[in-house]
This record gives C-alpha cells, sequence and structure tokens, in this order.
C-alpha cells in the first residue's frame, strides 16, 4: 500500500511540475486575475518547490507517511487547475481554453458533413485583407490582393482562394461612415461584374470557401 501513495506523490508532484513549465515555455496560463496573475503564479511555483523539497526530504529519511502528502497536494493541485480553468477571474473567465488565449476569436466551420466551432487567436485587424473582387450576384470572384487566413483555419480552406463569401459590416445595415476611405453597405447595391476593393477579416468558413466580414472602398 506504501508503494502505491508513493508512486501517487510522484504523479502529482509530476503534475504540478509540467504545469509550471507548460505556463513557461508553452501557452500562458491564467487564473483570471490580470496583472495579479503573477501572484498565481507565485504561489504555483512555491507550492511545487514545498512538494518537491518533502518528497526529497521523506525520501531521504524513510519517512513513510506519503499518504498524507499525496492527499493534501492532490487537494491543492485539484483547486489550482480549477482556479485555472472554470474558476477563472472576470479578467479573463472560462472559454473552454485550458490555456490562455490572446484575443480569442470564435469562428464556425460548416464544410459539407463538417461542422464545428473553433477557437482561435484572431485580434483585431491583425489578419485584415484587403483585395479586388467581382460581384457575381453570390459571391465575390478574387482577382488580387492578399487574403489573409490564420493558420488555424487554412486545413479547411482551398488553395488558391477564388472566390469569397462576403458580410458587410453591421448586418447589412448600410450607414454612410467611412472609415480611411472605407464604408459599410449593402450586399444588394453591388453590382455584377464590377471590381470592388475591399477591406476585412475572415469569420467563417463555408464549404472551404472563407467568408469575410468586409468594407468597401469609397469610389
Amino acid at each position: 500500500m506504501e508503494l502505491f501513495w508513493i508512486i501517487s506523490n510522484l504523479i502529482i508532484l509530476g503534475f504540478l511540475i509540467l504545469i509550471c513549465f507548460l505556463g513557461i515555455f508553452y501557452q500562458k496560463i491564467s487564473f483570471g486575475w490580470g496583472l495579479a496573475d503573477l501572484l498565481g503564479y507565485i504561489v504555483l511555483f512555491g507550492i511545487t518547490l514545498t512538494h518537491l523539497t518533502l518528497t526529497i526530504y521523506f525520501w531521504q529519511n524513510s519517512i513513510s507517511q506519503y499518504k498524507y502528502l499525496a492527499i493534501s497536494f492532490l487537494i491543492i493541485a485539484v483547486f489550482l487547475s480549477l482556479q485555472a480553468t472554470i474558476w477563472r477571474g472576470n479578467e479573463y473567465s472560462w472559454n473552454g481554453s485550458i490555456f490562455y488565449l490572446p484575443c480569442p476569436t470564435k469562428i464556425i466551420i460548416k464544410n459539407q458533413k463538417e461542422k464545428k466551432e473553433l477557437l482561435i487567436t484572431m485580434c483585431s485587424m491583425q489578419y485584415n485583407s484587403s483585395f479586388t473582387a467581382t460581384w457575381n450576384g453570390k459571391e465575390m470572384e478574387n482577382i488580387k490582393g492578399e487574403i489573409k487566413i490564420p493558420d488555424p483555419l487554412k486545413e479547411y480552406v482551398n488553395y488558391p482562394i477564388k472566390n469569397i463569401l462576403i458580410q458587410s459590416y453591421l448586418n447589412h445595415t448600410f450607414e454612410d461612415k467611412s472609415s480611411n476611405g472605407y464604408s459599410n453597405f449593402k450586399k444588394e447595391t453591388l453590382s455584377v461584374d464590377k471590381e470592388y476593393i475591399l477591406l476585412g477579416e475572415v469569420i467563417k468558413i463555408v464549404d472551404s470557401k472563407p467568408m469575410f466580414k468586409v468594407k468597401i472602398k469609397k469610389s
């Protein structure tokens, strides 16, 4: 039985060490406290170091009370795991991602039989694409320009990108507000086969075609 508690204790210690390494070298772990997350890291590292020190001390001094060590740090490990996920603070509330995901953006994928929702990193205007295309009544036919697709979405898109679905800003509600020479529009106002310069970012993938929320270059 003692061997069981020794192994259990080592597994829990390994879990805490793994969390520390992931938080430093892989992706940030957040407790949802904003700048106060630094305090959470200090507590995490302190607990892990304490656990490691006690484990070495027990081993060197042939202390057989691994049961209490394992149970105590199991409770702490569970609490820390919950605090870093579903119990996160308001600064970065739980969104289904174990690690801190800057600028979390939900993208819907609807490709034939494949339907899913991806949570990716896409900060505002980071993937803004400016391109020239013609309207065929249903979608845009790409002529030229840089079509920016975040890496996690590329496997769901057919290349080269010839056809682009569009959605105007403000859900097709027309407002004559310019932004660096671009404005909102209604798709009903577009003319077939006319060239348009569009600016926007991807919001969805449908039948392997990217859908962009766009503004149009004012003529």
